[in-house]
């Protein structure tokens, strides 16, 4: 589930990737307004252009008040207008506000079926929504195979925490056959994006060998990536690997479970 300050970074960014409205003079007048923090001159432009992309960008105002009152009520009707004309980043964030919230009743069904109007158009998020939705019964009837199937499109569409999540689940043989390879492979693809504890993880695949030949200058360097994010285990393993030691690393255990010194 996303926290408060994920979901606001989320939307906010949603107003730098969603597709531009080339032609529409309005609508292009108010992004730029809106990037350079004009919200006066965005929120005019806005106003004047019919299209989903223009409403969405509306509800975003009114959703963290930028240029007007902070209004919920608000956001949700112009969300509701985007969505209805088939915009995906504002049924997606319908979605987000009918499951998590404030300031409307929480509808976990409403939340679900929004959600999978954007997933059906490929929206990751969406789909990882989805996903959570049916593995724990939010808003339907528990469902793993649904589940696994929106979390499996969720990963291929590059969403993180999805990768993250079917790694774990190959890895453990959690709803899926055990799979080294796969878990690597998914471990791999969230690491690349910045997930520090898929990066840890695949440092220690690196490590032991699992799934991948083993590389002990690999190891170092996502124990690095991951220590660098804070990941406690990560700074320990790595403080043991690089304190010159005269234990060598034995395969199969971490290093932090070894009893290497530490400085």
């Amino acid at each position: 589930m996303f926290k408060q300050p994920l979901r606001a970074i989320i939307v906010l960014a949603a107003a730098f990737v969603c597709p531009p409205a080339l032609g529409w003079a309005d609508y292009a007048a108010g992004q730029g307004a809106f990037l350079v923090g004009d919200y006066a001159a965005a929120l005019k432009e806005f106003q004047g252009d019919p299209k989903p992309e223009a409403m969405y960008r509306l509800g975003i105002m009114y959703d963290h008040g930028l240029g007007v009152p902070e209004d919920i009520q608000q956001a949700v009707q112009w969300y509701r207008k985007a969505a209805d004309q088939g915009l995906d980043w504002a049924q997606f964030r319908l979605g987000q506000i009918y499951q998590y919230d404030r300031g409307v009743d929480k509808d976990p069904k409403a939340s679900l079926e929004w959600n999978l109007k954007a997933a059906r158009q490929g929206l990751g998020l969406a789909q990882y929504e989805c996903a959570t939705a049916y593995l724990l019964g939010l808003g339907t009837e528990r469902d793993e195979a649904e589940g696994l199937r929106w979390l499996h499109r969720a990963a291929v569409m590059r969403t993180m925490k999805a990768q993250y999540e079917l790694a774990v689940r190959y890895e453990s043989g959690n709803g899926v056959a055990q799979d080294e390879t796969a878990s690597t492979k998914w471990y791999l693809r969230a690491a690349e994006q910045g997930h520090a504890m898929a990066q840890y993880a695949y440092a220690m695949r690196l490590y032991r060998g699992r799934g991948v030949a083993a590389n002990p200058a690999a190891t170092l360097d996502w124990l690095r990536r991951a220590a660098d994010q804070g990941h406690g285990r990560a700074k320990a393993d790595l403080e043991n690997l690089t304190a010159g030691a005269p234990e060598q690393p034995q395969p199969g255990r971490p290093p932090a479970e070894q009893g290497a010194p530490r400085q």
